[in-house]
């Protein structure tokens, strides 16, 4: 039993390993068939995973094996979604375009260059907008993705390749694509758990699968994923779930958590200042509070309740 569930294991990493050299070097564009079969495998092994840990004995469990244990049906849908998304981009999702270009830019200068420094890097890609108009945060989220295409380059050109790894290279591009289907599916994680607070959890998982396919959320994990839609998603999920858990009788530490989800929340999309909608109601009702004021207090703690 135990060697079949470390073969298990090792059969998941090396699947998962096969399918990031073919993505980033589309290996199989014109033949869809061999994609296909490799994510139905993955997933196929994802199920195996989830039978052999729930035949130990609850007490003999190990931290992975719960959590293999508990994928529910719920969750094999968020599995499923993702790699259907996956399968989606690996054929629609070819290069960043459009913003894209800059926030990539942006990644390539921080993780080559080690600066802010855009201009040679705008230079050598032929981009023509202004990089410096676009936000920081989802490059900085986009770091280890790029990393990885770098690290996988070199271990290809270790045995026998010969990839340029000067970062503009293509596979750089979708792996930067590639960190925004994840990050978009984190997401989607985190408003489900916000979700079930109030609903009950088939609710609230049908409800943010609905969001995620019925409206342009999985177009921007999938098929456009060099903008910052997918990660202003997850920052913007974090803010709001960590207000929402917070927000009875919150201590300073947790206001200082607060500011800086805001603030990077803020850095990957500049529009997401509006959400500071949330926490200023709370601040008004606690300074009035303070203040001794509960005819007005009440009137903020009014409006909080409706948002």
């Amino acid at each position: 039993m135990r060697l079949l569930w470390i073969a298990a294991h090792i059969a998941l990493a090396a699947l998962s390993l096969v399918y990031w050299d073919v993505y980033l070097l589309k290996t199989f564009l014109d033949t869809p068939a061999p994609v296909l079969l490799l994510l139905t495998a993955i997933f196929t092994v994802i199920l195996g995973l989830r039978a052999l840990a729930r035949e130990f004995r609850p007490a003999e469990r190990g931290w992975l094996a719960r959590r293999w244990a508990a994928l529910d049906g719920r969750a094999l849908l968020y599995v499923g979604l993702f790699l259907i998304l996956a399968a989606i981009q690996y054929y629609a999702y070819m290069r960043a375009a459009s913003d894209g270009r800059a926030y990539f830019l942006m990644v390539r200068s921080l993780v080559m260059d080690w600066d802010v420094q855009f201009e040679q890097d705008v230079a050598t890609f032929g981009y023509n907008g202004g990089v410096l108009s676009y936000a920081l945060g989802t490059p900085l989220l986009w770091i280890p993705f790029f990393l990885g295409a770098h690290v996988w380059l070199g271990v290809r050109n270790f045995f026998g390749a010969d990839y340029p790894m000067n970062g503009f290279f293509n596979p750089y591009q979708r792996a930067s694509g590639f960190g925004s289907l994840i990050l978009g599916m984190v997401a989607l994680v985190v408003i489900d758990r916000l979700l079930r607070r109030y609903f009950s959890p088939r609710l609230a998982t049908f409800s943010t699968l609905a969001v995620a396919t019925g409206g342009w959320l999985a177009w921007f994990m999938a098929v456009d994923a060099s903008w910052s839609h997918a990660t202003s998603a997850l920052s913007v999920a974090l803010f709001v779930s960590y207000w929402d858990a917070t927000r009875k009788g919150r201590t300073r530490r947790q206001w200082a958590t607060f500011g800086l989800l805001g603030g990077f929340m803020i850095l990957v999309r500049w529009q997401n200042i509006f959400f500071a909608v949330f926490p200023l109601f709370d601040a008004c009702g606690e300074y009035l509070r303070i203040r001794g004021q509960p005819g007005l207090d009440a009137v903020v703690q009014r409006l909080r309740t409706h948002i």
